[in-house]
């Protein structure tokens, strides 16, 4: 049984010892996984078979992409789509919740969060909306799936392991636990959002295209990229700011941490280059960040037209009305740096070349992060 304190210690153990200064969250964690227990079982008890024999009768729609390449952005405004489900911020709080507990729980929540001006960690200024959406390998994270990609950020010694085993499945064994773990993820989810098919944003899929067409072979998707020199900013900027104090139980050096992002962001990029011609040409949209943010709309309607989704009219107060929402957002402004650049251009120039950004340097403008 999935998200309880034995899964933890299992995790735990296999990832060898947490440092002392890292023991508080250690027992925040715990405290997190005795809560999930009760729930936990009663989805066991109640919900199982059924969740189980869930059948996925649409195939998903994926958004694609590199962390902080715009696509929470384009997921929230694609999920405005009320004809679409998603896994909310609220399944991620409550992994194990049922649809009541959601619809008792959730507007008392939204009221005190709004109230004490409850901030989301991963973004600047934006605070936690429970219907904002979040990525599956999260919620597997917090369901204690040991077949998450997620667990990259909380056990970053261990990072490129999981890069290699949770993502790009270099052992068979692993790939078949991910494949149990995530399909009966979606299938929860299908449930709980009714049968509606489902739009998935989660950045780690971007390499497991192959295993995904296996799974949906109907499935369509959505590629974005943005300027890599911004990618690395921003990146960097969500390990400094949110990962290694919220999730990590190792610390870990800079030099650590660009390794992780910089080859995090080249092997799932390669492997996609790799694959994307495996998916049907009318199956696959690609969108560039700096366009999107420029004409969002027409981003969208792009997006509807190429992948034939059900049609946009029917929507587009929706999808409007929360793009005029996202237009509050700030962003985070840094300086550039002629060291950093010329070494992300050393790491990623291939990519920077191929989508023809432009090379950059110090003296230019400051950078943007999502």
């Amino acid at each position: 049984m999935k998200g309880t304190p034995v899964n933890l210690i299992r995790i735990l153990y296999g990832n060898g010892p947490v440092p002392a200064g890292r023991w508080p969250l250690v027992v925040l964690y715990f405290l997190r996984a005795l809560i999930m227990v009760p729930l936990s079982l009663a989805e066991r008890l109640f919900c199982y078979r059924i969740i189980r024999g869930t059948a996925i009768q649409h195939p998903p729609v994926f958004i694609l992409g590199h962390y902080r390449s715009g696509t929470t952005y384009l997921h929230k405004v694609l999920t405005a789509d009320k004809r679409f489900g998603y896994i909310n911020t609220f399944n991620i709080f409550f992994p194990f919740s049922f649809n009541w507990m959601e619809k008792m729980l959730k507007p008392v929540l939204q009221g005190i969060f709004n109230m004490i001006n409850l901030k989301q960690i991963h973004y600047h200024d934006y605070n936690i909306n429970f219907d904002d959406p979040l990525e599956e390998d999260l919620h597997m994270l917090i369901s204690l799936c040991p077949s998450s990609a997620f667990l990259m950020e909380v056990f970053p010694h261990n990072a490129l392991k999981y890069i290699d085993r949770n993502i790009l499945f270099e052992d068979e064994k692993s790939k078949e636990a991910w494949i149990r773990d995530y399909l009966y993820c979606l299938k929860r989810f299908t449930w709980k959002n009714n049968g509606k098919p489902l739009i998935l944003k989660n950045p780690p899929n971007t390499g497991r295209i192959r295993l995904l067409l296996e799974m949906f072979p109907g499935a369509k998707f959505i590629f974005i990229h943005r300027n890599p020199y911004q990618v690395y900013y921003s990146t960097r900027n969500l390990w400094e700011k949110a990962l290694k104090k919220y999730y990590a139980l190792h610390k870990i050096s800079e030099a650590e941490r660009d390794e992780i992002i910089f080859t995090l962001y080249d092997k799932i990029m390669h492997r996609y280059l790799e694959e994307k011609d495996l998916i049907p040409e009318e199956n696959l949209v690609e969108i560039r960040y700096e366009e999107f943010e420029k004409n969002p709309y027409g981003e969208i309607e792009k997006i509807y037209r190429y992948l034939r989704l059900p049609d946009l009219a029917e929507a587009s107060g929706d999808i409007k009305k929360r793009l005029d929402c996202e237009k509050k957002y700030t962003k985070f402004s840094y300086k550039y740096d002629d060291k950093v650049l010329d070494k992300v251009y050393d790491h990623w120039g291939f990519f920077i070349d191929k989508w023809h950004y432009k090379r950059m340097t110090g003296t230019m403008s400051p950078v943007l992060q999502q």
